[in-house]
């Protein structure tokens, strides 16, 4: 079958059996949802309350809007009774100089993307190799799409094809200081430091130091602007302070 006739059975499918099909694979792939429909199948209150949810009958409390705690509210189970996404749970903390992990690697992939449009950039990235979440990935190529077509923004799919030549025939891991120009090698070097050294603030020498360990001489002002463009917090202490007092010392 060629992709024309794939696409076009896809299109053509009835509402039933690609809702059926795609309630499936998602219960397959999310051991979460299939441990919740087990439990709430079993507590008459539970069904009561989802399909209140679903008519939009009642408005789940603040603490249980998303996610898990939403789950376990309708199920009326302690969160605890549920097994935890595989997501990091530092990905939204922002624990590296004021950002977080999400938009650290959001910038890793605006300097590894160069002149291509970012948003296609970390869409063809995400596809090119298995994903943590298949279904936010899916959620995410669906939103671009919409935004290409409903918003007549042809462009991004001429973005999105710049995007998947940039890795045409590289194997995940592969890209080198050859796909980059200079300054943006160094930032990027700067952010992967980041992402393993997680701090509340950086120094600049630190930077500087581990540029240098890298062979890669960069002005210290050209690091500070960096740091200023995109908010990372700076150690600005002088000189090396007295370790914190305990608690009970102060």
């Amino acid at each position: 079958m060629s992709l024309t006739d794939e696409i076009f059975s896809a299109l053509t499918d009835t509402n039933d059996n690609a809702s059926v099909a795609y309630f499936i694979s998602i219960l397959r792939s999310t051991p979460l949802l299939h441990q919740w429909l087990h439990i709430v199948a079993q507590n008459p209150k539970a069904v009561e309350r989802l399909n209140a949810v679903i008519q939009q009958t009642v408005t789940p409390p603040e603490h249980a809007k998303t996610g898990r705690t939403l789950l376990a509210w309708i199920a009326h189970v302690d969160e605890r009774f549920l097994k935890k996404d595989t997501i990091d749970a530092n990905f939204n903390i922002p624990i590296y100089g004021g950002l977080t992990s999400q938009k650290i690697v959001t910038l890793v992939r605006q300097y590894q993307a160069g002149s291509i449009e970012t948003s296609a950039f970390l869409l063809a990235h995400a596809w090119r190799k298995p994903p943590r979440s298949p279904f936010a990935l899916l959620n995410a190529t669906v939103q671009y799409l919409q935004t290409v077509f409903a918003q007549d923004r042809p462009n991004l799919l001429h973005q999105l094809a710049r995007a998947a030549d940039f890795f045409h025939g590289r194997t995940p891991g592969s890209i080198s200081r050859v796909q980059f120009g200079h300054t943006s090698w160094w930032r990027l070097h700067i952010l992967y430091y980041m992402l393993r050294n997680p701090k509340q603030a950086y120094r600049i020498g630190e930077f500087s130091r581990y540029l240098a360990a890298q062979k890669i001489n960069i002005d210290p002002k050209s690091i500070r602007r960096f740091c200023i463009r995109h908010h990372i917090a700076r150690d600005e202490r002088s000189g090396r302070l007295p370790p914190p007092l305990h608690p009970l010392d102060r």
